[in-house]
Parts: structure tokens; sequence; C-alpha cells
């Protein structure tokens, strides 16, 4: 729910497939659609989204990196605020708003958890398990 009690929600596509990864934003008091914003021209899947802690921005991530999206936006971003892909979930602190992106490590070893500023700054990562994709915050 954003900062406007509107409702967000993700249609993701798998490698292959024949729509494009959209965000829609539902009023839902009725659940029409007010908005659809799509994420990527390509078959190319989208799996998780956040919204900081304002509840004014939703940030999502795609292959080449992380991206933010207004709430008033009416397109999705061109360019990703954070340039750097391989993430396996995504997180925002609710009392800090740092975001937190993690990396499975493939399985092949631990994975590791990368914490964020709002700007797309980092600041350090953690040594995590295996196929780490998310987190919850105690405050």
């Amino acid at each position: 729910v954003d900062a406007n009690s509107k409702v967000w929600a993700l249609s993701s596509v798998y490698w292959g497939g024949a729509n494009n990864s959209t965000l829609f934003q539902l009023d839902p008091s009725d659940w029409s659609i007010l908005k659809t914003i799509e994420l990527t021209s390509t078959a190319e899947s989208v799996s998780k989204i956040a919204i900081s802690s304002d509840k004014n921005k939703i940030y999502y991530y795609k292959s080449d990196g992380v991206y933010a999206l207004s709430i008033d936006a009416s397109v999705a971003p061109s360019s990703p605020m954070i340039e750097k892909g391989g993430w396996y979930g995504l997180e925002v602190n609710p009392s800090t708003d740092k975001l937190y992106l993690f990396n499975s490590g493939g399985g092949l070893g631990n994975g590791f958890v990368s914490e964020y500023n709002q700007e797309g700054d980092s600041l350090t990562s953690y040594s995590v398990g295996q196929f780490a994709n998310g987190g919850v915050f105690r405050n």
C-alpha cells in the first residue's frame, strides 16, 4: 500500500514468456486498475517489489540492476539506480529505509546480502547461507 492508500501488484513473466513484467496500481475500494506500467520491453522476469518507508517509491530488480519508481510515475525508469545484477531478493528496512539485496551464491556456496542507502551507494555486505532471497526486520 503506497502513500496514497493504493495497492501495487506485480505481474511477472519468466524467460521466454509472451508478456512483459508489469506493475499495476489498484484502487482498493473497488479493485479497479488505476495505472499500468510495463517494467520490461522483453520477456524478462521481475520477481519481487518492495516499497520505501515513506511509501513513495517502488523498488524492483532486473538482470541489469535495481530500479526505483516513484508512485507518481507513469512509465518505468530507463536506467537502474544500482547498476549491478545477479540479485535473488530485495527488501527495504522500514525503520532505516536501507535496501537489502540478496545474492543466492548460485547454490555453489554461501550467498551474501548487500546493504545500500537510498542514493544507491553500497554500504556493506554480509555472508549468508545458500539461496538467500529475503529477510525480515525486527524493530
